[in-house]
């Protein structure tokens, strides 16, 4: 009887050692992962990054389309002067710090009078009620004398066009996934897009 008893409790020991090694060399040692309520607050649901080629391939299939005319009155004259622009070329270049600069070549017609002028707008990329939008600070005019005015007012129409166009893909994006886009980052050559999940 007492051998019979030993066993038992032989047994019983040896179980309780064999569990209590299994579960020290066979417990899974990995950290626990946050909650993913707590990434969601930190992280973007959905980041969309859109190279700088990219981005002038866009610019160009809308600013390229035709000539801008307009009706303006030159300074001090009292008719107002016909002129004509045509966007001959557009290059963006992207920095950082959410600004860009947009380098065009435009031919300007004014009756007989034509020249080519070179503005270089500086630009802003911000988000302003889930949209990208795309705010001139400054333009700088090379080559010939345009009033500048003119030029400010046709480089905000033409970034107009442009603009829309980049929110047309970012509103289906928005729809399809139920995001919106919420922060604009910029690269030398990067236009970096967070989204995060509507509420």
């Amino acid at each position: 009887m007492e051998f019979f008893l030993g066993l038992v409790v032989g047994f019983i020991l040896a179980a309780i050692v064999g569990a209590a090694g299994a579960y020290l060399f066979l417990r899974d040692t990995r950290p626990i992962p946050p909650p993913a309520a707590a990434l969601a607050a930190t992280e973007p649901a959905l980041t969309v990054t859109m190279i700088e080629s990219l981005l002038n391939q866009q610019m160009r299939e809308t600013l390229v389309a035709g000539a801008l005319e307009a009706s303006q009155t030159a300074p001090g004259a009292k008719a107002r002067v016909p002129f004509k622009m045509k966007l001959k070329e557009a290059q963006l270049d992207v920095q950082p710090g959410s600004r860009g600069k947009l380098i065009a070549q435009m031919t300007v017609s004014m009756g007989p009078v034509i020249m080519d002028v070179r503005p270089i707008t500086e630009l802003y990329f911000v988000v302003q009620a889930g949209k990208l939008r795309i705010l001139v600070s400054q333009v700088q005019l090379h080559g010939a004398t345009v009033p500048r005015d003119w030029i400010e007012a046709t480089m905000n129409e033409l970034i107009g066009p442009a603009e829309a166009k980049f929110n047309q893909p970012l509103a289906q994006v928005g729809q399809e996934m139920n995001v919106a886009l919420a922060d604009v980052e910029t690269t030398d050559e990067m236009l970096i897009l967070k989204f995060r999940g509507r509420r």
